[in-house]
């Protein structure tokens, strides 16, 4: 994201980042805790973020590619 120019911003990639970092904001777990990876490989991460509140499983892979 090329935050140091606001016109060449996407909209919807902007979107998701906001979205994330409201996700981030209203979760505990996502800012306190430990983290433990699940998988990593070539298109995806797995991972989980454990805290005294709870536990949460996040994915984070790239985007398939349409024929």
């Amino acid at each position: 994201m090329p935050w140091d120019r606001p016109g060449s911003w996407d909209g919807a990639t902007f979107g998701v980042y906001r979205a994330l970092v409201a996700l981030r904001r209203e979760v505990p777990e996502l800012r306190h805790g430990g983290l433990r990876w699940v998988c990593a490989d070539d298109d995806a991460l797995v991972y989980l973020r454990e805290s005294l509140f709870g536990s949460v499983l996040a994915l984070a892979r790239r985007a398939l590619r349409s024929a």
